[in-house]
């Protein structure tokens, strides 16, 4: 009793001082109007009451703004709890709010939001009050007799859209930009409430989830009319969580999408080799034979995956509602897995993982009782688990404990289009399934040490209360950003004048009185912000560095479909069932960068297609090359189709132009591991499409098939049964890559042009941008010293990699980075290296010291071999335009060094520039 009546009474005292504050004259000698409209403060913002409904204006996150609109009836603000947006209690940043001449204006570092008293105009604005987008109405009804609602947001008319998802049920290139968009999940891919306006800025919608029913859907869309976009959402529903932010580019975009849904997670290392996945392991030929046939071969493997008959002899899809009382659910069929935790443990000896397809039903009708009586099982469809329960995600989590204890390294989801949050719960449910998950824990500090040129601003605030201070290094040639802001506070000021300007027009605005909730901060730049939160389990942030121990695993998986926070798990979204024809190949390469614009972070394709009967050998290669180019490259086939392995190929030639783009793919996995680790550790994209890039190119905006591995090597797969290819190059000087230097000189291509290619059946075409280095590992194609890394220069520009040496699989532990960085106007390439270090970031994960392997002892082939003591020689390879590549000495690292090109080249050499 006593509680509820001091909380009622700090209610009401909140709103007394509001009250007063209005009525107050300031220092300026303003004052709000007598009936100006009463103003809510709620936790992060405030409640504007319209006629029919309360809109709130909050913070959210840094960059992130949020407009709700809900019922009348309800006067309290907060946002609508959903498993995407990961917000904790200390993330609001700074904002105040003031009224003046009939308009409510909202403001954090990052923008404002400036909505009319009488709900007729709203608008958003950049952090220097420049107006991004301005609405003439707010709500509206779809027609008189509709309950439903629009929410009305202005868009130019020469504007388009980005990251919507994509459905990948059809054998078309599909344009990039998009006009509508939903929360929805398929077998067939994804479509997101995320969108990117080129006017500049994103928009994120969530509504309410109606957990009592089965729908892989929210109830919320979007569409574009004539110089608008309409969101609708439903009035089972009232509400709706519109979160805008001010972005610039699409890659701002995504990199805001991540710092409010969470950043992505630390993949462990072996998901980036090669996964043999197959339907169908009770025929031959069999794991062992496979994994035989993938090392005489010398094929690269890492994991196999097997559909349904892992851990049942038949499928459940048709099963009655009641299921079967002998049927399997959970355990490890020895039909297929002979031996069961021992034969796992053989495959991990020889450094190969096992990974099982789950469906999100069950079969027995045993555990189907028992489920139902938990209040798991949807009605509709039958035999449906919902994970939207908690309860209901740990009992899934103990009946999966025995088989990742057996030695069952990840799982494939599939088939979870049952509820919209279905794969996002049930990543969680699979993730607490492994002894060694990252646990429960309230602080959150990621630290990285590596930087080559650094600068320092801080914001200084006023002498309040409570501080918190976030910290974020960053690496290669970056910022280090210290922010020191209080805790919420009611307070009033003053301030000057301030011109608001739009395209169309320009309006004064008079500042009245202020309410803060912290001191503001002077500026947010969006590459500052660094939100390293991996909800891995129940969704809790990444331990400290303090209390790593080397124990918190890499959570990973992978799924049929994506919602926005689950690449924070660590999932990798597929592009779904698809075909195997070259109008599927052309079609699966449009999908890949369709997901990398919706924020997937990672993205894996079925190599070789789901078709019926044998992949031609060409065909099959150009599948391989294309998929080797993805986050996790991974073979599928169908149970009614042979394997697609690599040996699979009918010829000689197909078999070796397969083992020749896989050992590429190995040789380029410091290049590869690296971009993920900073993926997780900056918000850096690992794969780009080109817009992200190149944002003011409108040809790079069309640009379907091509995307980037980083910033600098561009991926242009053949997609057609020519050997005819058509690359486009945006802006800079571009050189083709190639493993084999020759003395004839490099002609590098500048760009913006359209550049054809002949590519012959073991040709990717590969082309790398100016002032890029790549670091490739030897692979054992030729004598080499060990521990040798080869530093690739392409001169042009300054340039820097950072290249990651873990354990590949804990988030904690020991590890060392080496930061190579390229002079371009000296031509030296020098290097610093930190040494052993335990905890923080996705760097540090345990992998090597200074010559000491930590972890497991167990075969692990994708780095470095058991034991090795990891990269201990360097050497470097120059490619100018219009001089010969120089391959340099190579030496040893140790913690720092350089190489001096201009030493070595020969007195008729000149440099280039562009």
């Amino acid at each position: 009793m006593m509680t509820g009546r001091l909380a009622l009474q700090g209610v009401l005292r909140q709103r007394l001082l509001t009250l007063l504050a209005m009525v107050a004259v300031v220092a300026g000698g303003h004052a709000v109007c007598a009936d100006a409209t009463i103003v809510f403060p709620t936790q992060d913002g405030i409640v504007v009451p319209l006629d029919e409904h309360n809109v709130e204006l909050a913070a959210v996150k840094p960059g992130w703004l949020r407009l709700s609109v809900f019922s009348s009836n309800a006067r309290d603000g907060g946002r609508v709890p959903t498993p995407m947006v990961s917000v904790g209690h200390n993330d609001t940043p700074a904002f105040s709010w003031w009224q003046d001449d009939g308009y409510v204006i909202f403001r954090t570092a990052d923008g404002r939001l400036v909505l009319a008293e009488n709900g007729t105009t709203w608008a958003l604005q950049g952090p220097d009050n420049t107006t991004i987008m301005l609405s003439k109405k707010l709500l509206s009804k779809p027609s008189p007799s509709s309950s439903d609602l629009l929410l009305h947001v202005n868009r130019s008319s020469d504007a388009h859209v980005y990251g919507c998802g994509r459905l990948t049920n059809t054998t078309k290139v599909l344009p990039l930009n998009c006009s509508r968009g939903l929360p929805l999940v398929s077998e067939f891919g994804f479509l997101s409430s995320f969108a990117w306006s080129t006017d500049g800025f994103a928009m994120f919608g969530v509504v309410p989830d109606n957990d009592a029913r089965s729908q892989p859907f929210l109830n919320l869309s979007w569409a574009q009319a004539t110089e608008e976009f309409l969101w609708q959402f439903s009035a089972h529903h009232p509400r709706l969580d519109l979160y805008l932010a001010p972005a610039p580019t699409l890659r701002d975009a995504v990199v805001l999408l991540w710092n409010l849904t969470g950043a992505p997670g630390l993949l462990p290392s072996y998901s980036l080799s090669f996964l043999a996945s197959r339907s169908g392991w009770e025929e031959p030929p069999s794991i062992s034979k496979a994994v035989d046939e993938f090392s005489s071969g010398h094929f690269p493997l890492s994991a196999v995956v097997a559909d349904y008959e892992w851990f049942s002899p038949e499928s459940d899809a048709q099963l009655p509602p009641e299921g079967a009382a002998n049927f399997s659910d959970f355990g490890l069929n020895p039909a297929v897995l002979p031996g069961g935790p021992k034969f796992l443990q053989q495959l991990r000896s020889q450094g190969v993982h096992f990974g099982g397809v789950r469906w999100p039903r069950l079969g027995n009708t045993a555990l189907l009782r028992e489920a139902g009586s938990l209040g798991c099982l949807f009605h509709e469809p039958p035999r449906h688990l919902r994970f939207n329960d908690k309860a209901c995600r740990e009992w899934y989590t103990r009946q999966l404990q025995a088989d990742t204890q057996a030695g069952v390294s990840f799982f494939w989801n599939t088939g979870g289009d049952s509820a919209y949050y279905t794969y996002m719960y049930w990543a969680r449910a699979q993730t607490n399934a492994f002894k060694d998950h990252i646990p429960p824990t309230t602080t959150t500090t990621t630290t990285t040490t590596t930087t080559t040129t650094t600068s320092t601003t801080t914001t200084t605030t006023s002498t309040t209360t409570t501080s918190t201070t976030t910290t974020s290094t960053t690496t290669t040639t970056t910022s280090t950003t210290t922010t020191t802001t209080t805790r919420r506070t009611s307070t009033t000021s003053t301030t000057s004048t301030t011109s608001t300007s739009s395209s169309s027009s320009s309006t004064t605005v008079r500042l009245h009185p202020q309410f803060h909730n912290k001191t503001a901060q002077a500026e947010s730049p969006i590459v500052q912000w660094r939100a390293l939160r991996t909800r891995a389990g129940e969704g809790q942030p990444e331990p400290s560095s303090a209390s790593c121990n080397g124990t918190h695993r890499r959570p990973f998986s992978l799924s049929n479909a994506f919602t926005p926070g689950i690449q924070s798990l660590g999932n990798v979204a597929t592009t779904g069932r698809i075909g195997s024809s070259w109008d599927d190949l052309e079609a699966a390469a449009g999908d890949i960068v369709a997901y990398l614009m919706a924020g997937t972070a990672f993205v894996s394709v079925d190599i070789g297609g789901n078709s019926q009967g044998t992949v031609p050998d060409t065909l099959l290669v150009r599948w391989y090359q294309l998929g080797l180019f993805t986050t996790v490259p991974r073979s599928s086939s169908a149970r009614t189709s042979s394997p697609h392995f690599p040996f699979d190929a009918q010829t000689p030639p197909a078999v070796d132009a397969i083992r020749a783009a896989m050992r590429l793919r190995q040789r380029l996995m410091p290049t590869i591991y690296a971009a993920m680790v900073w993926q997780h550790v900056l918000l850096e994209p690992m794969l780009r499409p080109l817009l992200f890039e190149f944002p003011n190119d409108a040809e790079a905006a069309q640009t379907a098939t091509q995307w980037l591995l980083g910033s600098g090597l561009m991926v242009a797969p053949v997609l057609s049964s020519s050997d005819q290819v058509q690359v486009y190059l945006p802006v800079g000087l571009w050189f083709p890559f190639t493993q084999t230097p020759t003395s004839s000189p490099t002609q590098g291509i500048a760009g913006p042009t359209h550049h054809d290619v002949v590519a012959e059946l073991a040709d990717i075409p590969l082309m790398v941008r100016a002032g890029t280095l790549l670091a490739l590992q030897d692979v054992g194609s030729s004598p080499s010293p060990p521990g040798l890394l080869t530093i690739y220069v392409y001169a042009g520009r300054n340039a820097s990699i950072a290249v990651v040496e873990d354990d590949g699989k804990h988030y904690c532990g020991s590890g060392r980075v080496t930061t190579f960085s390229w002079n371009d106007d000296t031509l030296v390439l020098s290097w610093t290296r930190t040494a052993a270090s335990s905890g923080g970031g996705g760097g540090g994960g345990g992998r090597v010291g200074d010559g000491d392997v930590t972890g497991e002892a167990e075969a692990n082939s994708v780095l470095f071999p058991a034991a090795s003591p990891g990269y201990i020689v360097v050497q470097a390879v120059l490619w100018q335009n219009g001089t010969a590549p120089i391959q340099s000495h190579a030496r040893n690292i140790g913690l720092s060094g350089f190489l001096d090109f201009a030493t070595l080249m020969s007195p008729n050499s000149h440099k280039r520039t562009l």
